[in-house]
């Protein structure tokens, strides 16, 4: 089922999470991405990144990641919008553990008809960001990071750091010439609690 780009909601649609398109930074201001010249594999899946709605990306030479509903479970992890009723603006885009190592399913690479360009653009994304915490007090201010968390075609990229890729996802990862990029998500579970991130809805 097709999506337009001009309305994008909170629901997770299509197993997609996309960001509402008002919570985007409107003063045209982008980031020039590429797609990832060597080969990436992702719990034993090797990843296309050529025909794939939502590539890998690298910016600043740190390869980012698309937290989308599917790939975020593909990595033993959820990821959610809580929208706030009263202001718009705080809504809240969570990731956290989900109480698995990961979900084994054959895991949609969205893929499209068009090859993507080498050079792309994406947005810094200047929304409220909560990664393993319920606390606002502890939530991202993306435009202060060394690598900030970014948005491309409407869903949430975060950057393969140490901090996020194994201090906050549990993941392990190593790159070599010979293989590329390897991630693997066996011991995310171990590393943080789950958390019930339903109340950060804001209709309380």
């Amino acid at each position: 089922m097709p999506v337009s780009e001009d309305t994008m909601y909170f629901e997770t649609f299509d197993k997609i999470t996309f960001t509402p398109e008002y919570l985007l930074d409107k003063s045209g201001n982008t980031e020039r991405v590429t797609l990832p010249d060597f080969d990436v594999t992702i719990n034993g899946r090797v990843w296309d990144n050529q025909y794939n709605r939502y590539p890998l990306l690298v910016y600043k030479d740190i390869t980012y990641f698309p937290m989308t509903y599917e790939n975020a479970r593909f990595l033993g992890l959820k990821s959610a919008w809580y929208p706030n009723e009263y202001n718009e603006k705080l809504a809240t885009f969570f990731v956290g553990f989900n109480g698995q190592n990961s979900v084994p399913f054959d895991i949609d690479m969205y893929r499209t008809e068009e090859i993507n360009p080498k050079e792309m653009k994406a947005k810094i994304a200047d929304y409220q960001l909560a990664v393993n915490t319920v606390d606002t007090a502890a939530f991202i201010d993306s435009k202060i990071l060394q690598y900030p968390v970014l948005n491309f075609r409407f869903v949430t990229y975060f950057p393969l750091t140490w901090h996020f890729a194994v201090d906050e996802f549990g993941w392990t990862y190593q790159y070599d010439a010979q293989q590329g990029l390897v991630i693997n998500s066996d011991q995310s579970n171990k590393v943080k609690t789950v958390l019930d991130e339903t109340i950060l809805n804001g209709d309380k």
